[in-house]
C-alpha cells in the first residue's frame, strides 16, 4: 500500500513539474510575437523582427538588415505562423521595389501569399501582422530574384498585361505605334538599337534572334511571338484582348 502512495506522489510531482515547464514555455513564447516561417518556392527565408508592440508591454525596434536569399523567379512569398498563433490581419509590402511594379502587386495577402516580381532584382519586404487581443509586429526579409532568361526584364509584371520588345539595327527607328485597345495592358516596352546581330545574340541568347529587326511580344511568363515581320507583329497585337 505504501508503495502505491509513493508512486502516486511521484506521479503527481511529475505531472505538476510538466505543467510548470509547459507554463514557463508558454510564458516565454508570449514574451514577444511569434516569428513566422517565410519561404519562396522550396527555400526558407531568414526573418528578423523589425518592430513590435506586444500585449504584455514589451516593445522592440530593430534596425538590422535581414540576410538576402537568392530565389527562383515565378514564385510567391509564403508566410506561415503556427496555427494557434495566426494573426487576424497580414500585410506584405515591398520597401525598395521598382516603382512600375508596385501598383501591380497586391499588399492584401491571400492565403498568406504574395506574388513577387519576375524582374531579376533584390527585393526587401516588410511583413506586418496584427492580433486583435495581443498587439502587432512587423518583420523584415530580403530576396534576390534570380535571372533565368535573358528576356526576363521584359515580362509583364501582371498576369493581365504584356511586354513588348523591338530590337533593330543601330541608327534605325521602327516608328511603331501600340494599338490603342491594348495600350493600357502594355506594361513593359523597350526599343533597342543593336550594334550588330552578333552582339544581340550574345546579350540575349534565349531570344534566338537570327536577323534584325525583331519584334517580340511577351506575357508574364513567356514569349508569345517573335518575328522579323512588322506586319505580322501588328496583326498579332491587334488580335489580343
Amino acid at each position: 500500500m505504501k508503495k502505491k502512495y509513493i508512486l502516486l506522489i511521484v506521479g503527481i510531482i511529475v505531472i505538476l513539474s510538466t505543467m510548470v515547464v509547459l507554463d514557463m514555455q508558454k510564458i516565454k513564447r508570449e514574451e514577444k510575437p511569434p516569428l513566422p516561417i517565410v519561404s519562396v518556392g522550396d527555400k526558407n527565408i531568414p526573418v528578423i523582427y523589425n518592430l513590435y508592440n506586444w500585449h504584455n508591454g514589451n516593445k522592440e525596434l530593430n534596425n538590422e538588415r535581414p540576410a538576402t536569399t537568392k530565389v527562383e523567379p515565378f514564385n510567391d512569398l509564403l508566410v506561415q505562423f503556427p496555427e494557434e498563433e495566426e494573426p487576424d490581419e497580414l500585410t506584405i509590402e515591398i520597401t525598395n521595389g521598382e516603382s512600375y511594379y508596385l501598383e501591380y502587386l497586391d499588399a492584401i495577402v491571400k492565403n498568406n501569399r504574395m506574388k513577387l516580381p519576375v524582374y531579376p532584382t533584390t527585393v526587401q519586404l516588410s511583413i506586418l501582422a496584427k492580433w486583435k487581443d495581443k498587439g502587432e509586429a512587423s518583420y523584415r526579409v530580403a530576396v534576390d530574384i534570380k535571372k533565368e532568361t535573358s528576356y526576363q526584364n521584359w515580362l509583364s509584371p501582371s498576369e493581365d498585361g504584356y511586354g513588348l520588345l523591338i530590337i533593330q539595327p543601330e541608327n534605325e527607328s521602327s516608328s511603331f505605334d501600340i494599338p490603342s485597345h491594348i495600350s493600357e495592358k502594355v506594361l513593359m516596352f523597350e526599343e533597342i538599337n543593336a550594334q550588330s546581330i552578333e552582339k544581340v545574340q550574345a546579350d540575349y541568347p534565349d531570344l534566338n534572334i537570327q536577323s534584325l529587326p525583331t519584334f517580340i511580344a511577351l506575357d508574364h511568363k513567356k514569349i508569345l511571338l517573335s518575328t522579323n515581320q512588322k506586319g505580322e507583329f501588328t496583326h498579332f497585337l491587334d488580335s489580343l484582348k
